[in-house]
């Protein structure tokens, strides 16, 4: 499954629609772009999670895809450097909560592998 995601702001309102999500036990890969560790997505990547008994990876990648937004995604993508040590620290504990296996696009090889010996 691929999602991809533009969140014009940062926000901590979380609608609480994806508490009812049903079962996903054929998902075995799940994309995120655009995943910038807000809390509605967090919530989303956690029900997928929790709701996906064979899912082997989620790919998270932090950077705003122009492969579906059309127009230049550029300017949404200035503060990468700023996010992908969050974006890296949420994986890692989660991936260790879960107990799946959680990569970061964009991540050095270095922190990947710390996400991924857990």
């Amino acid at each position: 499954m691929h999602l991809h995601m533009l969140c014009a702001i940062s926000s901590s309102f979380s609608s609480g629609e994806v508490a009812g999500m049903r079962r996903h036990d054929h998902l075995k890969t799940v994309f995120m772009s655009g995943f910038r560790c807000y809390k509605a997505q967090i919530e989303l990547a956690c029900c997928i999670l929790r709701n996906a008994s064979v899912l082997e990876q989620l790919i998270i990648e932090p950077r705003i895809t122009d492969k579906v937004w059309a127009g230049d995604c550029s300017e949404w993508n200035t503060d990468l450097g700023q996010i992908l040590p969050g974006v890296c620290e949420w994986a890692q504990v989660t991936s260790e909560r879960f107990r799946k296996v959680i990569s970061v696009v964009g991540a050095s090889h270095h922190t990947t592998e710390a996400s991924l010996a857990q």
